[in-house]
């Protein structure tokens, strides 16, 4: 049932229903890392990363009709959760082809606390974001992790630090052939 939930093309407002019954159905089927997959979607649905350079309290920057929000308690609980569930995978064969999944929930954790203004710990998260996609060639996510950086250190005026990630991004940017992001670095 999950495959075929998989297949079926879902508009934006049925895209957070379609991802749950997504992860219960591979949680039945013993699927784990694919329950894992959708339950990151899920989480990323709920933390809605509008307006990260200049937040903006109160718009979602989405339909607002739909106003889903979950508490910071509950957020919390999800990402130590589904990083939990994650490192149960560490170890396994499983673990190659569930290391895109660490990335992509590392990077969330990052920008949550960074949001959230733990910066210490949002910090270390993005550096390992950046530091792993290195490692495996995602090249998105490393320059998803510079601008992070770039934007951390836009709001704490740290203009040397800012220009070293944004040389970092605009080499990439280039070697990478991503005109809108080389427009945006330089």
């Amino acid at each position: 049932l999950a495959k075929i939930l998989e297949k079926m093309k879902s508009t934006e407002e049925a895209s957070l229903e379609r991802n749950i019954a997504l992860a219960y159905h591979f949680k039945e089927a013993g699927r784990y890392v694919e329950e894992l997959e959708y339950n990151i979607e899920i989480l990323n649905y709920y933390l809605n990363f509008a307006h990260e350079l200049f937040p903006v309290l109160g718009i979602r920057g989405d339909n607002m009709d739909n106003q889903m929000r979950i508490s910071q308690e509950e957020a919390i609980r999800m990402l130590k959760e589904l990083k939990e569930d994650l490192d149960k995978f560490k170890d396994s064969e499983n673990y190659e082809s569930i290391q895109y999944l660490d990335l992509k929930l590392s990077y969330m954790r990052g920008r949550y606390l960074i949001r959230g203004g733990n910066y210490e710990d949002g910090l270390e998260e993005i550096k390992y974001v950046i530091k792993r996609s290195i490692i495996l060639e995602e090249n998105d996510y490393e320059i998803n992790g510079y601008k992070q950086m770039i934007f951390y250190n836009i709001q704490r005026n740290n203009p040397q630090e800012m220009i070293k990630y944004i040389d970092k991004a605009l080499e990439l940017a280039v070697k990478c052939n991503y005109h809108l992001e080389i427009g945006m670095f330089l």
